[in-house]
């Protein structure tokens, strides 16, 4: 019976800190920079400092020492290496890729990976965009225009697909400066409760979409049989 109430005790542990929320913050002014943050653990992840480059870099030159060791058995093509939006746009930065940071955020929340993208929550979402072309007024119009109808719909489809509890999103039109300029502050939070079982659903979406093709793949030989 005691290690009956340790199990549960240990599950209800569990189920306590998976409930307590890992909050991301994303900052972007004159540079970029990112955190997490889950109770009193907090991880900086942008910009990486010297330490975390040499470990990073130890650690590559552990796999390579552990990749020569092996046989080779057959020619691998090197793998490329995963990547996401914050590390993309931490490699890029700029005006260009802060518009392209939201319009990849809106298409992968309408991917596959829309589930599990909506188990986050916006908590705070600033952002603004400075469109310049100098003194031409026709030019900086029509720049002003691509970049509204860049930003504004997939803002307005991330607002709507998840749960926004405060957003100011501006793009204005600047007649003196000859750069433009983007600034913006994003804070996230999920409970990792949430974003196991979204994950959960979506490799069971995954996996009926297999069994799906497995079965119209052997209902084929059947046929042709």
């Amino acid at each position: 019976m005691t290690a009956l109430y340790i199990i549960l005790g240990i599950i209800a542990l569990i189920v306590i800190l998976c409930s307590v929320k890992v909050k991301i913050t994303a900052e972007y002014g004159e540079a970029f920079s990112l955190d997490v943050k889950w109770l009193f653990i907090k991880a900086h992840i942008f910009p990486q400092t010297e330490e975390q480059k040499a470990k990073k870099a130890a650690k590559k030159a552990k796999k390579e020492e552990k990749k020569k060791k092996k046989k080779p058995k057959k020619e691998e093509k090197p793998s490329e290496p995963k990547s996401n939006i914050f590390k993309d746009f931490y490699e890029n930065q700029g005006f260009a890729a802060t518009v392209e940071l939201i319009q990849t955020a809106a298409s992968q929340l309408g991917g596959f990976l829309g589930s599990v993208y909506r188990a986050f929550v916006i908590e705070n979402l600033r952002l603004l965009l400075i469109v310049s072309s100098g003194d031409d007024a026709a030019r900086n119009a029509i720049k002003y225009g691509k970049v509204c109808s860049a930003v504004y719909p997939s803002i307005g489809f991330i607002c709507s697909n998840m749960k926004v509890k405060k957003q100011d999103v501006k793009v204005i039109s600047d007649f003196i400066s000859q750069e433009n300029r983007a600034e913006f502050e994003l804070a996230l939070s999920v409970r990792p409760i949430k974003l196991t079982n979204a994950v959960v659903v979506l490799a069971f979406r995954l996996l009926f979409k297999v069994l799906l093709k497995l079965l119209k793949g052997s209902k084929k030989k059947n046929k042709s049989v």
